[in-house]
């Protein structure tokens, strides 16, 4: 490869092509409106950007070894002390580094598919940040041939599920079958304009106390209105 006064053409290419300053996913806390209460404040939760690692290049003569193909697909073993590394890269850029410390960087020029033919475990010690520039689709249980093919999502103690959409709606359908909500404290509905419910029954159960306060009209209509 030569040394950092001579780099090759394809280090070059690599420290340019870096991608930094990658945002992540950023929670808003929420001031809760609680009727007939005291407010409650939802923490937020910061999502700092990420950026690619920078590039470890550092051989040494003569301690790396170096395959450049006719068509400019390269594979590097380098040996040099303390900055030992992996490098494989094909002519479009599509390529891995393995780092000193053990970090592998992916880059991918186009697109990438796993076909996975059996199960697929993953096991991440650490967390996990994803950013996605367009679109997200999870289609589960895709064959229907399954009845316990569930979407199942755990979250251990002391943590919350937290969705923002910043412009736009959040959409919960199911065109069969219940919407099961259970609390095992409180359940809170805060809207800044209406909440409108439609059903043909509502059927309320309620151990404690029933409080209303309506500072407009409450209005009741019905055949019959019993009050008991």
């Amino acid at each position: 490869m030569g040394d950092d006064d001579l780099p090759h053409s394809t280090l070059t290419i690599r420290k340019a092509d870096r991608t930094t300053d990658i945002g992540r996913a950023d929670f808003n806390s929420v001031d809760l409106r609680v009727a007939n209460a005291d407010n409650d404040i939802l923490p937020g939760d910061d999502g700092t950007a990420f950026s690619e690692p920078t590039i470890p290049y550092d051989a040494t003569y003569p301690y790396n070894h170096v395959y450049e193909s006719e068509g400019g697909h390269i594979r590097e073993m380098d040996d040099t002390p303390s900055h030992e590394r992996i490098h494989e890269r094909h002519s479009s850029g599509s390529g891995y580094e393995i780092h000193p410390d053990g970090s592998k960087v992916t880059r991918v020029k186009k697109d990438n598919y796993d076909l996975i033919t059996g199960d697929h475990y993953v096991h991440i010690k650490g967390d996990q940040s994803t950013t996605t520039d367009g679109g997200v689709r999870v289609f589960v249980n895709a064959d229907g041939s399954t009845a316990d093919g569930h979407y199942t999502i755990e979250v251990g103690n002391n943590a919350n599920i937290n969705i923002q959409v910043n412009k736009g709606n959040v959409n919960v359908i199911t065109t069969q079958g219940d919407i099961n909500l259970k609390s095992g404290a409180n359940i809170q509905l805060d809207a800044a304009q209406g909440i409108y419910l439609r059903s043909k029954t509502v059927s309320a159960e309620i151990d404690g106390n029933w409080v209303e306060r309506v500072t407009g009209n409450n209005t009741k209509t019905g055949k019959v209105i019993n009050l008991n």
